[in-house]
Parts: C-alpha cells; sequence; structure tokens
C-alpha cells in the first residue's frame, strides 16, 4: 500500500491504521518477520507431516515382510509428504495469500496488522539477530542496507497514476489536465513559456499619474511591468493590489513607491535553467515578478500569452519585434 494512503486511512480513523502506518515505518523489520513466518511454517509442517503420513501409510503395507514394510513406509511417506506439504504450502500458504493480498490489499493488511506486529515482538531477538545478518551480507557486496530504488514517484510515473485515476473516473478532465500541466514545468526551459514583449502589458514611469492609472485600470493582469521610454529599461514591477491598498489607507497614489524589484532570471538558448526551479527564486525572494532576460531581449515567464499590449501609443514602445 501507499505511504499516502495509508495515511489517508489514519486521517479518516479506521480501525488499525495507526498501527499500520507504524508498520510501514519499520518496513524492513515487518518483511523479516514475515519471512521468518514462513520459514518456520514450512518447517514445521515438514517436521510433522513426515511421520504422520509414514503412520497412515504403514498398514496399507502389510502384506510386504516386516523389515521391507518399514522402509518401504518410510521412503513413501518422505515422498509424499514432500509432494503433498510443498503444495499445501505453495497453494494455501502463498499463492492464495497473495491474489488475497493484491484484490484486497487495504483489508488485508488492516486485518494481519496486528497479528504481525505481535509475531514481531515475541521473536524480535531473532528477527533482528537475522535481520542483521542479512545487512552484514549486503555490506559484503558493497550496499547499504535499509535503502530502495524508487521509493519516491518521478513526474513522469505521477503523471501516470493521474492518467490512470482519470482513466478510472475518480479525477474529472480538467483536473488531470491541471495537475499534468503542473508536472510538465519542471521538463520546460524557462524560454519555452515566455511571453513575447510586444505582448507584455507595461507602463511608463515618466507618464502622468493620470495615464499609469488609466492604464492599470485597462490592464487585464493583475500586474505590470513599470520601464522608462521603452520597455526594456524595467524599472520594476507594479501590483494592482499595492494601489488598491494605498486608496483604502486614504494615502496618495504613489506609482513609484509601489513598484516592486523584479527578479532577473537568464532564460537564454544555452540556459540548463528549468521552469520549474523559478517559483522557487521567486519565493526566496518575497514572490516578486520573474524577469527573464537573454540575449536579444527581455521576457516574463509567467504571464498569459495572447494579449494585445498597451491600447495606447506606449504600448507601441515596446512592440517593435523581438522577445520580451
Amino acid at each position: 500500500m501507499r505511504r499516502s494512503r495509508v495515511a489517508e486511512l489514519v486521517n479518516e480513523g479506521r480501525l488499525n491504521a495507526k498501527a499500520l502506518q507504524r508498520a510501514t515505518d519499520r518496513l524492513d523489520a515487518h518483511l523479516a518477520a514475515t519471512q521468518l513466518g514462513i520459514t518456520l511454517s514450512s518447517l514445521a509442517l515438514g517436521w510433522v507431516g513426515e511421520p504422520a503420513l509414514a503412520h497412515l501409510i504403514e498398514p496399507l503395507l502389510y502384506w510386504l515382510p516386516e523389515k521391507a514394510a518399514g522402509l518401504s513406509a518410510h521412503t513413501m511417506a518422505v515422498a509424499l509428504a514432500f509432494a503433498v506439504i510443498t503444495t499445501l504450502h505453495i497453494v494455501l500458504g502463498e499463492l492464495a495469500p497473495k491474489s488475497l493480498a493484491l484484490q484486497r490489499s487495504e483489508r488485508t493488511a488492516l486485518v494481519i496488522v496486528r497479528p504481525l506486529t505481535l509475531f514481531l515482538l515475541v521473536f524480535g531477538p531473532a528477527i533482528h539477530l537475522l535481520n542483521s545478518l542479512g545487512n552484514g551480507v549486503l555490506r559484503l557486496l558493497g550496499l547499504r542496507p535499509g535503502e530502495g530504488e524508487g521509493n519516491l514517484p518521478s513526474p513522469k510515473e505521477l503523471s501516470l497514476l493521474v492518467t490512470a485515476s482519470h482513466e478510472a473516473g475518480l479525477l474529472h478532465e480538467a483536473q488531470e489536465d491541471a495537475v499534468a500541466r503542473i508536472l510538465a514545468i519542471g521538463e520546460r526551459r524557462i524560454r519555452e513559456i515566455m511571453t513575447p514583449r510586444n505582448e507584455v502589458d507595461w507602463v511608463d514611469l515618466d507618464d502622468s499619474q493620470e495615464e499609469i492609472i488609466e492604464a492599470v485600470r485597462t490592464c487585464r493582469h493583475e500586474q505590470l511591468v513599470v520601464s522608462r521610454a521603452q520597455i526594456d529599461d524595467v524599472v520594476g514591477v507594479l501590483r494592482k493590489q499595492d494601489l488598491l491598498d494605498q486608496f483604502l489607507d486614504g494615502k496618495p497614489l504613489d506609482v513609484k513607491g509601489a513598484t516592486r524589484e523584479p527578479i532577473v532570471v537568464h532564460g537564454g538558448v544555452g540556459d540548463p535553467q528549468g521552469a520549474g526551479d523559478v517559483p522557487d527564486q521567486a519565493r526566496a525572494h518575497g514572490d516578486r515578478r520573474r524577469r527573464v532576460r537573454q540575449p536579444g531581449g527581455h521576457r516574463h515567464p509567467d504571464r498569459p500569452a495572447g494579449g494585445d499590449g498597451r491600447r495606447d501609443p506606449r504600448a507601441r514602445r515596446g512592440a517593435d519585434g523581438g522577445r520580451a
């Protein structure tokens, strides 16, 4: 079972869910306990089954000479014991429980976790000794005990899980699409998601306050680029919320004071930085707007594409081709 599902069962208050969570935290010890239990069962069945089958077969061989009957009964008992006990052990002890666990993994885990924990408690010293010996063998082979491969799913595996959940009807198409976009952003380069410079909304800090406010009012985005004379001379980023806060506090509107310094990230063709690294930089700098710089212009990676720029002549100052 996935650890996330076990945590969900704990939050739901399911019986034995906390014990199951503790078992998953000590998975190595519980696997060793399971293996010890299987081995002890095999030894016990062989130890009890051989004389029992010999005793049942012996009366059928009464017609043989006395010495030959005992020898034949013993030989046949060993062969039959091996065949019957091995078959029963494989079918009832391994195959049937395996199929049950695969089909009813959640319910099976909740039922057997308490008995397994009790078995681990009783045979704890022996299990610890055997587990230590096994770990010693791994160290001789140059491996580190307790570490497995693929414990955490990769983004591609998560994407497959989301797709499977959608196909099973657990997620709507919109939910699948949203998660897929989030997972895919880490594999994309910054330059792949930049907005063209002629589609960036910006204001000129040298314009009058009335013109800037009008540009802010008509802008479709929550933030605008603030520049001087041309879009390449970026001063910072202006948030509409900051201007609204000034207005609600009864303060005079101060566009320059509300302008925030952007974070500059490099997104050139040869730059290996991924788009998934940008949000981490933003959080480290107070979530300011990101400004991507590359040879030949500037771009903004987190602004929706498809805008038509400013609706006045100032918009054409930055719409001179190239990228921003």
